[in-house]
C-alpha cells in the first residue's frame, strides 16, 4: 500500500506534462475487465494491460477535447471528459484552469469529440490529422471548474480532490448510455469494509501508447488520439484522492499522456469512482501510481452537487439475475451476499 500520510502529500515526482498555447494550459497525465465491481482480478487480464487496448465502442460516453490554431500543422489532443447526461460532461479543472471561455486567444480553434479515434499520426509536437467525424465546436459548449481548485498548490490531496470541472453543451449529445456519478461516500464505504483490497478500476482515455518507464523524458509525451482502456490496481484512498497503481514487472501498465480527466470506472460498469489528474512513477519499486479526485468525496461532491443531480443509489446485480437499486448503506451487505456492482448482463428484473 502507498505509505503517504493522509495528513500530507509526499509523492516525490508527480508526472504531469504541460502543453502551453497562449493563455491556454492543457495538462496531460494517466488515463477492461473483471466481472462486476467487487470481484477479484482476472488472471488473464494482465496480458492486455500494457497501455491498455483500443476501446472502440465500449465507452461511447468518454470523449476528448482537441484544439488547433490558424498556423498549426494539425490538431492536438487535449484532455479526456465523460458524459453523465446529454448536455453535461465531467472532466478535470486543471485542463480549463485560467481559461476564460469568453476571452480565448485569437486564432484558437477548439472542439470536443466522442468518436473512438479523434486524431491520427501525431508528429513529434503532438499535432496530427483530424479523423473524427463528429465534432462539437466551441462555442457550442462552455465549462465551469471547482472554484476551490488552485493550481498554485499542486500537488496536494486538496488540489486533487477539487480537480473537477463540468462541461455544458448547448445541444444534447444523445447516447444509449451515459456514465453515472457515484453517491456520496460509496468508495469510502467499500474501502472501509476492505472490499477494494485486491480489486481494480478501469480507466478510459485517449492517451499515448508509450512505455511509462520513459517518463523521465516526459517532455515528448503526447496522446495518440485513439480512445483506449485498461486496468489498474486499487491502492489507497485519501480525503480527496483515489490512488491506483500498475506493477510494471507484471505488465500492469496504463498511464497515458492526454488522459487528464480519464474516468476511473468500476470494471464492466458505467459507474465512476474517480478521475485521473496525474501520476507518479516510483523507480525503487518499479510501480506507477495513478491519482486524481475521488468523486464520492466531500471535496468533489461539494462542487458537483451544486450543478448536477447526484444519485442516492447504485445498481447491483442480485443473485446473478436481477438488477436492483441499492443505497450506499446497503452496498456492503449486498456484496457480502455475493451481489456485484453494476447491472446484470441478463436479468429478470428492471
Amino acid at each position: 500500500m502507498f505509505t503517504g500520510s493522509r495528513r500530507g502529500f509526499r509523492l516525490g515526482v508527480v508526472l504531469a506534462a504541460v502543453f502551453f498555447i497562449p493563455t491556454l494550459v492543457i495538462l496531460t497525465s494517466c488515463g477492461s475487465d473483471p466481472t462486476g465491481g467487487l470481484t477479484a482480478k482476472s488472471p488473464e487480464a494482465t496480458n492486455e494491460l500494457f497501455n491498455g487496448v483500443p476501446d472502440k465502442q465500449n465507452h461511447p460516453y468518454v470523449g476528448t477535447a482537441i484544439y488547433t490554431s490558424l498556423n498549426a500543422p494539425g490538431w492536438h489532443q487535449g484532455c479526456t471528459l465523460t458524459l453523465v447526461a446529454p448536455k453535461i460532461a465531467v472532466g478535470v479543472a486543471h485542463c480549463w484552469w485560467g481559461v476564460d471561455p469568453n476571452n480565448l486567444p485569437e486564432g484558437l480553434i477548439m472542439a470536443i469529440t466522442f468518436d473512438p479515434v479523434a486524431i491520427r499520426n501525431p508528429d513529434a509536437a503532438g499535432f496530427g490529422e483530424l479523423v473524427a467525424r463528429h465534432l462539437i465546436p466551441y462555442p457550442s459548449y462552455t465549462w465551469v471548474i471547482d472554484p476551490l481548485f488552485d493550481m498554485n498548490n499542486w500537488p496536494s490531496d486538496e488540489v486533487f480532490g477539487h480537480d473537477v470541472a463540468l462541461v455544458y453543451f448547448k445541444e444534447n449529445v444523445w447516447l444509449d448510455e451515459y456514465a453515472v456519478l457515484p453517491p456520496k461516500g460509496l468508495v469510502e464505504a467499500l474501502f472501509t469494509a476492505g472490499y477494494l483490497d485486491g480489486k481494480q478500476f478501469e480507466y478510459v482515455g485517449y492517451g499515448a501508447n508509450i512505455d511509462p518507464t520513459d517518463y523521465l523524458a516526459i517532455g515528448n509525451l503526447f496522446g495518440t488520439g485513439t480512445r483506449r482502456r485498461g486496468l489498474a490496481d486499487f491502492n489507497d484512498l485519501w480525503a480527496g484522492t483515489l490512488f491506483t497503481l500498475a506493477d510494471l514487472t507484471k505488465g500492469e501498465v496504463f498511464c497515458e499522456g492526454g488522459d487528464s480527466g480519464a474516468p476511473a470506472l468500476f470494471p464492466s460498469t458505467n459507474l465512476m469512482a474517480g478521475l485521473i489528474s496525474s501520476a507518479y512513477y516510483d523507480t525503487t519499486w518499479d510501480v506507477l501510481f495513478n491519482l486524481g479526485a475521488r468523486l464520492d468525496g466531500d471535496m468533489a461532491q461539494g462542487f458537483l452537487s451544486q450543478h448536477v443531480p447526484i444519485p442516492n443509489t447504485i445498481e447491483m446485480c442480485h443473485n446473478g439475475r436481477q438488477s436492483i437499486s441499492v443505497p450506499v448503506s446497503g452496498v456492503v451487505a449486498h456484496a457480502n451476499h455475493g451481489d456485484t456492482i453494476g447491472k446484470c448482463s441478463s436479468c429478470d428484473g428492471k
